[in-house]
């Protein structure tokens, strides 16, 4: 979570300064903001400076907190993803569709205020906005403010929860057995299936016997202990997971219900899923 004060005014003289200082000069002949915008806007950025103004005119600047970072990737086909990694190592997606406008010199994600850009080179993008939302891994809080950011251009790396989007069916549960794993056979029917999405939604569904049931939560992984998570609200449910390739999924868990005796057997377990192409 980046630190940020809050102040109550702006000096608008203090504005165009911080604007200037931000933009710089022109370098080469290049134009400070290379257009068209939606060409040059296409590929990852990575934050690496906020800045705020406070009622004096001083700059505020925060460097993103070691372990974090924050991602935009701006698609050809008008898809941005946003790839959010916490400093405790919580990473979750988010993703809007963009366009961009030359005239105005502005991007804008769907259901957001136009963002204004202020420098847009061939490894630079610094723009500005009048909100800026603070997150905590839990949830999103909305400050007012004259807030400008800068970013770098990166590789197009996938990140780790970019990996798991998509849609994964269960195949078979394992149990370890005289520290074996053992394929572990219900009495009853059991299928189910999730699809993890880049919105940060995971839609699923299960089915045990003749019991059907389906479900939209949050998601998001720990890209340090493992750990994916689903959560809505108060309720939150843990399981380590593990990619043993890009179309293999392990759920590894040590309490696993029966839902013919409706007991509760613990030990260890885990569960295979397969990706749906």
């Amino acid at each position: 979570m980046m630190k940020t004060i809050r102040f109550k005014s702006v000096l608008p003289v203090a504005v165009a300064l911080l604007a200037s200082a931000l933009t710089g000069c022109q370098s080469n002949g290049k134009p400070e903001i290379l257009k068209p915008i939606e060409n040059n806007l296409v590929g990852s950025w990575e934050l690496t400076l906020s800045s705020q103004l406070d009622d004096q005119g001083n700059t505020l600047e925060t460097i993103q907190p070691e372990g974090s970072s924050f991602i935009y990737r701006f698609k050809g086909d008008g898809k941005m993803v946003n790839v959010r990694t916490m400093p405790d190592g919580n990473q979750e997606l988010r993703s809007y569709t963009w366009t961009a406008n030359d005239e105005q010199n502005t991007y804008t994600l769907a259901g957001k205020p136009a963002t204004l850009i202020t420098r847009l080179t061939a490894d630079e993008l610094e723009y500005r906005t009048d909100t800026m939302q603070l997150h905590d891994g839990k949830t999103v809080t909305p400050v007012p403010g004259i807030f400008f950011f800068r970013m770098k251009r990166v590789a197009e790396e996938t990140s780790p929860a970019e990996r798991v989007v998509g849609k994964w069916v269960f195949k078979q549960t394992y149990e370890k057995v005289d520290g074996e794993w053992r394929e572990k056979n219900y009495k009853f029917p059991w299928e189910s299936w999730r699809e993890f999405k880049d919105n940060g939604r995971v839609v699923g569904h299960q089915k045990q016997g003749d019991k059907a049931s389906d479900y939209e939560v949050n998601w998001r992984i720990n890209i340090r202990t493992d750990e994916l998570c689903m959560y809505e609200g108060e309720r939150t449910i843990l399981t380590r997971m593990e990619l043993a390739d890009d179309n293999t999924m392990l759920l590894y868990y040590d309490k696993d219900y029966d839902a013919e005796t409706g007991e509760v057997a613990v030990g260890e377990f885990k569960d295979v899923c397969i990706r749906v192409k």
